[in-house]
């Protein structure tokens, strides 16, 4: 993975993410930021207040309207992330100093499998053998991009922290790897057992991730909280956290029901453990958004985006459109560790 030894004095540099990106960085921001958002409104529309107001009000115009706007920001989102990510990957391919020609044709070759049938699957419905394609494809795309991004000398924190943020990931690739090879096979004991654990197991490493996150992604996180724009990111990163609460309250089962089906988390551990994991992780992407924390670099926004869409795919990114958000966050967080680099 990592490129040939070189001796100390002519070591090669990071490469610059604007020379590989060859587009000016504030509009592929921009472009990305839009997708982010709009897949925020597509889980809180689409994800939950869609399947909770659908049973009480079948049939009536409210739940017609909701279910064209959750299609219209999935659709809209989906379209804007295969570009972004065509964009990330033929720039990634493209450029030498980014690997080893061998490096770089893989990035294009997996590229090539994973995108492609993510834009089709918005025109017409694709075969579960494509998706499956697809999702292997994204996974080792993933996995390549993150690799070679934190091999460059730079902030350790954001290095670690971007690997460990494959790690959920890769217990979702190796459990629906072993759902399909076991397919026929998955009421086995064994295979119950194996599945059933690299499911907790990936959702434990979810809230370790999350939890972590706020140390390892914000450069430097304990100055950070202690100056304004710390605690300004606190008190907003506030907002989702109570906002689950009450809707907790008056929901009960249901909402833990439409967490799993939206995002993949059973909510199996310690109720609060994931309410301190989604407060650690709305306040690194909150001091990676900030304005005044950019100014101060201590956050680079690509870094805040970019979990942003990881988080909107889910622990269970198997369809195309969380395919999209999925790769797209990876390729973020890779260019948001190269430009700390940089800094």
């Amino acid at each position: 993975m990592t490129g040939e030894p070189v001796e100390q004095g002519a070591r090669r540099t990071a490469p610059s993410l604007a020379a590989i990106l060859r587009i000016p960085r504030p509009d592929l921001r921009g472009l990305a930021g839009a997708v982010a958002f709009l897949a925020v409104l597509e889980v809180l529309v689409g994800g939950f207040l869609l399947p909770a107001i659908r049973q009480p009000y079948e049939g009536r115009s409210i739940v017609i309207w909701t279910s064209v706007a959750a299609s219209f920001f999935r659709n809209l989102a989906a379209i804007l992330g295969v570009v972004v990510s065509a964009l990330y990957v033929s720039s990634f391919a493209r450029e030498t100093e980014f690997g080893r020609p061998s490096r770089r044709l893989t990035i294009a070759i997996l590229g090539v499998l994973a995108i492609p049938i993510q834009a089709l699957a918005l025109l017409v419905r694709v075969t579960p053998e494509m998706v499956f394609l697809s999702f292997t494809a994204t996974y080792f795309l993933s996995l390549l991009t993150v690799l070679t991004a934190i091999q460059w000398a730079g902030p350790i924190g954001p290095r670690v922290g971007a690997a460990l943020l494959l790690a959920p990931a890769t217990a979702s690739f190796v459990a629906t790897v072993i759902s399909r090879l076991t397919e026929g096979a998955a009421s086995l004991p064994i295979a119950l057992l194996v599945l059933r654990t690299l499911d907790l197991g990936g959702e434990a490493l979810v809230l370790a991730v999350a939890l972590l996150s706020p140390i390892l992604l914000i450069r430097p996180a304990a100055r950070a909280l202690s100056r304004p724009p710390g605690l300004v990111a606190a008190l907003l990163a506030l907002l989702p956290s109570t906002a689950y609460v009450f809707v907790q309250l008056f929901g009960g089962d249901r909402v833990a029901e439409l967490t799993s089906a939206s995002m993949g988390l059973e909510l199996a551990f310690f109720k609060p453990l994931y309410l301190a994991a989604l407060f650690a992780l709305s306040l690194t992407v909150i001091i990676n958004l900030l304005p005044a924390s950019r100014a101060e670099e201590r956050g680079i926004p690509e870094i805040g985006i970019g979990l942003v869409l990881v988080a909107a795919a889910g622990q269970d990114a198997n369809t195309p459109f969380k395919l999209v958000l999925c790769l797209l966050g990876f390729q973020l967080v890779s260019g948001g560790v190269l430009l700390l680099r940089e800094s």
